[in-house]
């Protein structure tokens, strides 16, 4: 039976394209209720980005991850937080972030495999 596809959150999707990407969403993040929601537009429509590829590639980036039930992988020194039961991506911290749990650190290519 096929896996269930891995959901990227919102929340998870304006971290990543925060932290590992730089952008800035500051100007956009005043006064706006449901936030992250409205960053993934904005980055669709600002920043002109490819909103649906990268979730893909965060999703495919966890994958092996996810189906080894694990709560969290380290890419390139970024922290993936998962819940494998759900199979959503949670959010995404620097790996050396003080409240981090540890967990087996790997490269771009082992996740991949």
């Amino acid at each position: 039976m096929k896996p269930r596809p891995i959901h990227v959150s919102d929340h998870a999707l304006v971290r990543y394209l925060e932290r590992v990407h730089g952008i800035d969403f500051d100007d956009a993040r005043r006064n706006v209720s449901r936030i992250d929601a409205h960053l993934v537009q904005v980055a669709r429509e600002t920043f002109n980005l490819p909103v649906d590829a990268v979730r893909a590639h965060i999703a495919a980036s966890v994958a092996v991850a996810m189906e080894a039930r694990a709560r969290a992988i380290v890419i390139d020194g970024w922290r993936y937080v998962l819940d494998p039961v759900g199979r959503m991506v949670i959010t995404i911290t620097w790996a050396a972030h003080k409240h981090s749990e540890p967990v087996r650190r790997c490269t771009r290519r082992e996740a991949a495999e």
